[in-house]
């Protein structure tokens, strides 16, 4: 299975993008906690996400039989995922500043992350349960990994 997925995000009448109109990532590039690629705000405590005017992510996966019995319903897969999410609004030519004084700058290039993992997935009563062990292979200092995830899914 491959996927492919991108955006790009326009403000009309020459406005600035908000926080919550970017992209943030989520769930779009496994090994990576949720807002944790993109530019930042280093100078904020908690080094707040901004989010990205633009994201692209490549999603592939192989799914197997372990070799177990089938009335347990679990299977195997291999993954590898890569994307970025990057481009904060850029007026007259400068870097997008929070402040405006320079002092807080925002890297928002287009940096490429990916991962790789593995995954356990389980057919059970309550739903398909998705078990996630993922290690990432690129990324900047700032981004924040996750290693594990779990996911549950259900059918109507």
């Amino acid at each position: 299975m491959a996927e492919f997925e991108l955006g790009m995000l326009h403000m009309l009448s020459d406005q600035d993008s908000r926080r919550f109109d970017r992209f943030s990532g989520n769930s779009k590039i496994r090994g990576f906690e949720p807002n944790g690629i993109g530019p930042r705000d280093m100078a904020a405590p908690n080094e707040d996400a901004l989010g990205g005017n633009y994201f692209w992510a490549l999603r592939t996966e192989a799914r197997f039989p372990l070799g177990l019995p089938e009335e347990y319903g679990i299977t195997g897969g291999l993954f590898a995922d890569a994307g970025s999410v990057w481009g904060l609004d850029d007026r007259n030519g400068r870097a997008f500043e929070l402040s405006g004084n320079g002092a807080d700058r925002i890297d928002d290039g287009m940096y490429v992350r990916a991962a790789v993992g593995a995954s356990l997935f389980w057919t059970t009563p309550i739903g398909p349960l998705r078990f996630n062990f993922s290690k990432a292979v690129k990324k900047e200092d700032y981004d924040e990994e996750q290693n594990f995830d779990l996911t549950i899914s259900t059918k109507f």
